[in-house]
């Protein structure tokens, strides 16, 4: 599980990423209020004196007690089908098609009247970033060239994927390690729609 801690002392702060997180819990201790998601977190939150902080966003800190466990954190995503990734430590990870196979963004995008007239455009900036992302990297990906991009600018966009996907930050992400190689390359295709098999989400 995540554990994210306020180093700002502040009062019933919640950081941006975990606005609308499901199960979020909350303890106050003097160093900090100490916040995870997901059922029974509330129970698990102390301080330990084993975990090792990381500073992320916005003067907090995470931790990752136990298991990383990444469903505790799923966003309820306006995409209709994910695809489930196992990484190289047996962790589970579900990925949105944020793309259609023809590459054409599959979320929900909401109708806006503009002076220039109607205009589709993702509910959140974070889906926005997602759909930025996978425009960027389809065409590496579609012609095999993924090889080509710098590593950072790969983990750049799938983080963007996974901020979009569950409550997450991309310092966090990046700070804890969580990208291993199979996660970017499947993560990746699987977010642009080029995966096969797809499980559909309730």
């Amino acid at each position: 599980m995540l554990v994210w801690r306020d180093l700002k002392g502040r009062h019933q702060a919640t950081p941006a990423w975990l606005v609308g997180a499901e199960g979020l819990a909350r303890r106050h201790t003097d160093q900090g209020d100490l916040l995870g998601c997901g059922p029974h977190a509330g129970e698990l939150l102390d301080l330990r004196r084993d975990a090792v902080w990381h500073a992320v966003s916005d003067g907090w800190a995470v931790a990752q007690y136990g298991e990383l466990e990444p469903w505790r954190q799923a966003r309820r995503l306006p995409w209709a089908i994910a695809v489930a990734i196992e990484d190289g430590r047996g962790v589970e990870w579900l990925v949105p098609a944020i793309l259609s196979p023809l590459g054409t963004p599959a979320c929900d995008l909401a109708s806006r009247l503009t002076d220039e007239g109607w205009v589709e455009e993702p509910t959140t900036p974070v889906a926005r970033r997602a759909i930025d992302a996978c425009l960027a990297a389809a065409p590496f990906l579609r012609t095999d060239r993924l090889a080509e991009v710098e590593l950072a600018r790969q983990n750049e966009w799938l983080c963007a994927v996974l901020e979009a996907t569950y409550h997450l930050d991309a310092l966090a992400i990046g700070k804890l390690g969580v990208i291993t190689g199979t996660l970017r390359l499947h993560g990746l295709r699987a977010a642009c729609g080029l995966v096969g098999e797809a499980v559909a989400r309730g």
